[in-house]
């Protein structure tokens, strides 16, 4: 799929609590929540974020000589959280006309900002426990209608329970499943890991691009009567990140003279199923997710790619080497994935394809090794063996196995280092990192990664070699990177044996 508009700015909510007029009640509480689209930088320890920003801003709509009957809850509806007094709101969102989302089913252009549900849960006390939740979805609001420069959505009459006193806010937007958090306190947000078995359980171009709260804190407020005091900012960010992978316009491709390239592709590697909805940030400012020290790594928390994986078309750039744009590319998602030790096992990356068609294949002729007469056009198996022409290493191909062995033989080398690249496939692995050599991945970034050499053959197999090992700086991968909205994380890469 295309992303078209890819410079969709990040989202304002705005929410006010006023009072409304209500033949139920003699005072109730409305909510009006408008979503600005703002390129909003938000530096977050040496990480730059940019996050959908929400601020919720609650007037809590009874004076202190109201009694009891003038609040909504109190006699025939007790208070949904068992303390304080309760009060009702109705929800309003307000889009900029030119960067609307849509609460519906979103086109493949607009899914990465679309809203199809918000779920606001509400804590109370020290301990942060459970106090009520609300869930918002499309069929909630009535027919958008345009005011000034917005376009408006406002709910139906629905209610959001709330009380008096101080309250804890985690804001969810297309939630895959709230279950888990319904009647559990606030602590399990950044300390129980969630698991997601593939990438759609977050991103789908059905049902948006799974929103949570910004950093590892929680919204705090105290209610009063004081208008002035009511007043929450909250800030929200995607779950996933997001990488593309593009050829650029002035690659160097070497390795072996004459040789025919092609089906350059990429897939997604070592994605981590285990996340926090909230995230978890250690003292040092480091992101810390489910599996990030040493005795919290599991081999099966991670999918390893394999040859039958899907993978995308890395695509021509023109011009510079982080061209195309970015607005044109073919992306992928994945998970936040950390790692204290930042070994190769435990942390997502890249895995580069190609097919390859060697120029001088050896036969077998008579007793003797020549090279084949008529050149290969199509990519088939192919065998390879390294062996030194006096200091000098040289990498002969063979169409068969057994004149692979044969010339291992005469050569004096071990016929164990034949390679075997199955239908012409070799690979190469790019380590997602932040620029300065922290391999992790986190969670709103935008990883661009422009291929900028490739020295081939590669290896043979998927298998990442010296799994235990961290990535060599500079990597099998090596990037500049730059930021730019959705926090974009540009590399510009070379791809090395």
């Amino acid at each position: 799929m295309k992303i078209i508009n890819e410079q969709k700015q990040d989202t304002m909510i705005l929410a006010t609590l006023i009072n409304n007029n209500n033949p139920n009640y003699k005072k109730e509480n409305k909510i009006t929540m408008m979503l600005i689209f703002n390129p909003i930088l938000i530096m977050k320890n040496k990480f730059k974020t940019v996050t959908l920003t929400c601020a919720i801003l609650a007037i809590v709509g009874f004076m202190t000589s109201c009694n009891n009957e003038d609040v909504p809850g109190n006699k025939t509806n007790p208070s949904p959280e068992g303390e304080g007094e309760a009060t009702w709101t109705s929800l309003s969102i307000s889009f900029p006309k030119t960067e609307a989302p849509v609460l519906r089913a979103a086109a493949d252009d607009d899914y990465e900002t679309a809203i199809h549900s918000v779920d606001v849960f509400i804590y109370s006390g020290d301990d942060a426990h459970y106090s009520s939740h609300t869930r918002l979805s499309r069929s909630d609001f009535q027919d958008p209608v345009t005011s000034g420069n917005n376009v408006v959505y406002t709910s139906k009459p629905s209610t959001i329970p709330t009380t008096t006193g101080e309250k804890k806010i985690f804001v969810g937007v297309n939630l895959p499943d709230t279950s888990a958090l319904i009647g559990n306190p606030a602590v399990e947000l950044k300390n129980v890991a969630r698991t997601f078995n593939n990438i759609s359980s977050l991103v789908s171009t059905t049902n948006g691009i799974t929103m949570t709260n910004v950093g590892d804190s929680l919204v705090t407020n105290t209610f009063t009567n004081v208008a002035a005091n009511n007043v929450v900012n909250a800030t929200v960010q995607r779950m996933a990140a997001k990488v593309t992978v593009a050829e650029a316009s002035n690659i160097n491709v070497e390795g072996v003279e004459g040789a025919i390239i092609g089906n350059l592709k990429w897939t997604i590697n070592n994605f981590n199923t285990k996340s926090f909805l909230l995230q978890n940030i250690g003292s040092d400012g480091s992101v810390i997710d489910p599996n990030y020290l040493e005795g919290e790594y599991v081999a099966g928390d991670f999918v390893a790619a394999t040859a039958n994986s899907t993978f995308l078309t890395v695509q021509r750039g023109a011009g510079s080497s982080l061209t195309p744009s970015y607005a044109n590319l073919d992306p992928s998602y994945t998970t936040e994935n950390t790692s204290d030790l930042q070994r190769k096992k435990e942390i997502t990356s890249v895995l580069i394809r190609a097919q390859f068609i060697p120029r001088n294949i050896i036969v077998q002729q008579n007793g003797s090794f020549v090279n084949a007469t008529t050149a290969r056009t199509s990519a088939a198996t192919f065998y390879s063996l390294i062996v030194m022409n006096g200091a000098i290493p040289e990498i002969a191909f063979f169409e068969d196995s057994s004149t692979a062995a044969a010339y291992a033989s005469l050569k004096n080398v071990n016929s164990n280092d034949i390679q075997t690249y199955q239908d012409g496939y070799c690979y190469w692995d790019l380590f997602l990192h932040d620029g300065t050599y922290n391999f992790q991945v986190v969670r709103n970034n935008y990883y661009r990664c422009a291929i900028t050499r490739i020295i081939f053959p590669g290896r043979s197999t998927v298998t990442i070699p010296s799994p235990d090992d961290k990535p060599d700086v500079p990597t099998t991968i090596s990037a500049d990177i730059t930021v730019i909205p959705w926090t974009e994380i540009a590399l510009n890469a070379e791809l090395l044996p």
